[in-house]
């Protein structure tokens, strides 16, 4: 359900509406403003809203890189559940002709 907050972030305030609760949110606010004092507090010459437009672009370069190691991940599986595939059918297929050497040993 959605919900409408009132956030703060480094002294910016906004509404924003969320299917997130508010822990959540508030975790979101305070990664986000760590990130953002990271940046200012070394260096007095980048302005807050800089400091947040790096933290996007840092954030949106994280979002990629773990999209890609997902997409890594999900063909690795996919590799895996192949292979475990393959040795099912093998194992039917001896368990078949086990049964086939049996039957013509008791004949």
């Amino acid at each position: 359900m959605e919900r409408q907050y009132n956030i703060n972030i480094c002294g910016y305030q906004c509404n924003i509406v969320s299917d997130e609760s508010k822990e959540e949110i508030d975790r979101a606010i305070a990664a986000v403003t760590e990130r953002v004092k990271a940046i200012t507090d070394n260096n007095d010459r980048i302005s807050t809203s800089m400091a947040a437009l790096l933290v996007c672009m840092d954030l949106y370069e994280e979002l990629e890189e773990n999209k890609m190691a997902t997409g890594n991940l999900r063909m690795q599986l996919k590799a895996y559940f192949d292979d475990a595939a393959r040795a099912d059918d093998e194992k039917h297929q001896l368990q078949k002709e086990i049964a086939s050497l049996k039957a013509r040993l008791g004949e």
